[in-house]
């Protein structure tokens, strides 16, 4: 799935559960079971300086039940960060490109 249809792929199919953070250097690695027993672990793409995250913090998270391995932290910035950068990058690309363009048509 590609940046915001996981996101709500997730929120209106995902399993809600809470994961325990084993490491925090990067990205946290986070550790969770899922609803029929299994132990699984995933590293959040979302990293920050100082970490957002301590060893040890419980964390609520949601996971595909068909595909577990690809949980999120149920937070804004783990759901949306991705794709709010690409858009925002986008939209001001475009804005910048009609900009130009009309000013351009305008010409001295």
């Amino acid at each position: 799935m590609h940046f915001g249809r996981e996101a709500f792929y997730l929120r209106a199919h995902g399993l809600r559960t809470t994961g325990t953070v084993l490491n925090a250097d990067a990205g946290p690695l986070i550790g969770y079971t899922t609803a029929d027993g299994r132990a699984r672990r995933f590293q959040s793409h979302v990293a920050s300086q100082p970490p957002k995250y301590a060893v040890g913090d419980k964390v609520p998270l949601l996971y595909d039940p068909a595909k577990p391995s690809r949980a999120k932290i149920d937070s804004f910035s783990d759901q949306w960060l991705v794709t709010g950068l690409l858009g925002g990058f986008g939209l001001l690309f475009l804005l910048a490109t009609i900009y130009a363009l009309v000013f351009r048509l305008r010409g001295p």
